[in-house]
């Protein structure tokens, strides 16, 4: 996840560490870009796919 604050970013890997940073998505002080994932996450299913959120030319590396 890119998150970015005033002209600061953070990036996050959302794998094993996604519980760590739902707090802050849900009260507002980090705000999620669409997940690269299949399907929405059982965690944060506000936040979209890329391809829900009309993303169809989003490219992942990895």
């Amino acid at each position: 996840m890119h998150a970015p604050i005033g002209t600061w970013a953070i990036n996050v890997t959302l794998r094993p560490n996604l519980g760590s940073i739902v707090p802050q998505i849900r009260n507002g002080r980090v705000r999620p870009i669409p997940t690269t994932a299949e399907a929405r996450s059982p965690l944060l299913p506000e936040v979209p796919t890329a391809t829900e959120a009309e993303l169809r030319e989003f490219v992942v590396y990895s």
